[in-house]
């Protein structure tokens, strides 16, 4: 006795209507992954603009601390050291701030080479310099040493100015980088679809 054989199954072939919504799928994910990264990468880069124009208050606090020291010399009383502490806590703000978004920036707003840590320690170091000399003429009782100390905290203000010169000229350039970045993405993904 034979037992009939069961036809062997046919491969299921996929219909149009299957394949369309899969491609629609694909473009649509397509599109909203490219919206998402745009976002991003746009909000990244408006971050990197508030990191500069952070950096660009650092450096004018720094000029500001050099011009008060200025009357500190020849007033070093009370008055000027809540000025001096006011100035110096707003500066300390502002690195602070500075340091923890460039600590956060996203790999695709930083370049090779940026240096924007080094920058930042060098501000650092020149900030503290500038401190210890701002006490200096806030404490000494003698008129000359005072004014020493004062010359001490105007070129500390100079340096502190090409610092933060160099580094808003590192992440203006990582925002520009950013840029193209994101653009050669966008039109990657539009060309893809």
């Amino acid at each position: 006795m034979d037992i009939p054989s069961e036809p062997a199954a046919q491969p299921r072939r996929l219909s149009v209507g299957f394949k369309l919504g899969a491609v629609f799928l694909l473009l649509v994910t397509l599109a909203t992954g490219n919206l998402y990264f745009v976002g991003k990468g746009y909000d990244s880069i408006a971050n990197v603009a508030n990191i500069i124009n952070q950096s660009g208050q650092l450096r004018y606090l720094s000029q500001q601390i050099a011009f008060q020291s200025a009357s500190f010399v020849q007033e070093p009383g009370e008055a000027a050291r809540q000025s001096k502490l006011k100035v110096e806590s707003e500066f300390k703000m502002r690195y602070a701030s500075v340091a923890r978004e460039i600590a956060q920036l996203h790999p695709l707003m930083r370049s090779a080479g940026d240096n924007l840590e080094e920058h930042l320690e060098h501000i650092d170091k020149t900030w503290q310099r500038q401190h210890i000399a701002l006490e200096r003429v806030l404490a000494e009782p003698d008129l000359a040493v005072r004014q020493a100390a004062q010359r001490e905290v105007v070129a500390d203000a100079v340096v502190m100015l090409s610092e933060a010169d160099h580094l808003v000229g590192a992440l203006e350039k990582n925002a520009n980088t950013a840029h193209r970045r994101v653009n050669f993405i966008i039109y990657l993904v539009q060309a893809l679809a």
